[in-house]
């Protein structure tokens, strides 16, 4: 049941980027200090509801979990396990709150739900997913054709010291 560290710390980075949630506005916990108005928090649930933000993230996180877990094998299922069990969404909640409070103002939030709530809005959720889907196919192609240009030019390198391509 050994663990690299690494790969641990890895996997919860990746897992984390991905989390978000919702969050009942009585609920919400403001920010050090700093008290988000309430009906921007009504807003932003309201966005996060109509977008599938909380759904979407928990779909995510378990394909990550999954790719994880097959891109290492040598971690024990137990840990895993554990570490799914630790993942509870609820305790992200407020700093999201705090984020889109940092980032959008009340109209820009009212405006984006709006949008959202608009045929053309939900077109672009209903196909979103496949657009990103599609456009992580060809980052990931592109990424490995980049990373085997590179491994070239290394190779090269190193059989050719003085010569720099």
């Amino acid at each position: 049941m050994k663990i690299s560290s690494t790969v641990l710390a890895t996997c919860l980075l990746l897992l984390s980027g991905v989390v978000s949630a919702q969050q009942a506005p009585a609920q919400q916990t403001p920010a050090q200090g700093t008290v988000v108005d309430p009906q921007k928090v009504v807003v932003i649930h309201q966005l996060l509801e109509v977008t599938g933000a909380v759904n979407v993230s928990k779909q995510v996180m378990s394909r990550l979990f999954d790719a994880q877990k097959k891109a290492h094998p040598e971690i024990d299922a137990v840990i895993w396990d554990r570490l799914a069990a630790k993942m509870n969404v609820d305790e992200v909640q407020g700093e999201l709150i705090k984020i889109y409070d940092r980032h959008f103002s009340t109209a820009d939030l009212q405006a984006t739900l709006a949008f959202y709530q608009s045929a053309a809005g939900q077109r672009m959720l209903k196909e979103l997913p496949a657009v990103m889907s599609e456009a992580m196919t060809v980052g990931q192609a592109w990424g490995q054709r980049k990373t085997e240009e590179l491994r070239i030019e290394l190779q090269n390198e190193k059989q050719h010291p003085t010569r720099r391509e």
